[in-house]
Parts: structure tokens; sequence; C-alpha cells
């Protein structure tokens, strides 16, 4: 039984957990450099992380052997999440050089790998919530997606590190 201090805390979480990105997003969408694309940051940010995605999903389905950490989440394996590094880190590396980014490749390739380490932290934190109110998906708008959460989880931890990065670039 919740009690009503555990109901807010749930509900605070909550808008914490979509506040801080929704935040971030926004100002991130706000930062232009000079000889970029208009909205670079933004396919930036969506490129590098879906591709994080996309990758150790592959991988991880079709060479996948070592479990990452099967009580949080069993499908999800050491070779998928090690792909997903490098998918994300190709695709920033990609993305910054199609958009004309204005930063060396040392600084694109750890935020690639960085973000990738955060998208992979968002989708195991959203697991985990999922295990922990016993639910499969975390919705049904989006049949066999597992819901809506499932497919932003990543962003909602990639963009706040993201943005930390493009926002020590502004001159």
């Amino acid at each position: 039984m919740h009690t009503a201090s555990n109901k807010f805390l749930n509900v605070a979480a909550g808008f914490i957990y979509i506040g801080i990105p929704g935040f971030c997003i926004y100002h991130l969408s706000q930062i232009h450099f000079d000889g970029a694309a208009r909205g670079a940051q933004i396919y930036f940010c969506l490129a590098t992380t879906f591709m994080s995605d996309i990758g150790a999903y592959f991988i991880g389905v079709k060479f996948g052997k070592h479990k990452l950490i099967p009580r949080v989440s069993p499908k999800k394996s050491v070779e998928g999440a090690v792909a997903g590094l490098f998918s994300s880190t190709a695709a920033s590396l990609i993305t910054a050089s199609i958009f004309s980014l204005p930063f060396m490749s040392w600084y694109i390739v750890a935020v690639g790998v960085l973000a990738g380490i955060a998208a992979q932290v968002g989708d195991l934190i959203e697991s985990a919530l999922k295990r922990a109110g016993g639910y499969k998906d975390s919705g049904h708008l989006l049949p066999g997606h597992g819901g809506v959460l499932d497919r932003i989880d990543s962003l909602l931890m990639s963009i706040p590190v993201i943005y930390i990065f493009f926002l020590f670039m502004i001159k």
C-alpha cells in the first residue's frame, strides 16, 4: 500500500525524469555554432542516441553471448553494449561532419562515447523501473516496441549529457 508521501515522491521523480531532459533539449535547440547547419545539435543528439540503440540491438541479438545485467534486463548483452558504444561514436563523427559542427575529432569521440553510455544507462533504468513495477511494457501505444517510454528512455539520459558538452563549446 502506498502512502501519500510515496505517491508524491513518485510523481516528483517522474517530473524530474522527464523535466530535466525537456529543459536540456529546449536549451540545446537554442545553441547555434557559426558555420553549422541550423538544428545540427538536435540531429546530432538524435543520431548518436538512436544509433547506440540500433547497434546494441542488432549486434546483441546476433552475437550477444554474455549477459550485461540479467536481473535488470535479461536480453541485454555485453557484446550489444560495446556495439552500441561503437555505433554512437561513429554516428557522432558522421553527424558532426555532415552538419559542420566546429569540434575537434577527439571531442566528438568523447561526446559519442559518453552519450552512448548515457543512452544505455537510460535503457537500463527504464528496464529496472518496469521490473520493479511488474510491467513487461511501459504502454501499448506503440505495439511491439514496449511503449513510448521504451522509445525515449535512451534519450532521457543522453540529452543532458550532450547538452552539457555543447554548452562547454559555446564561445
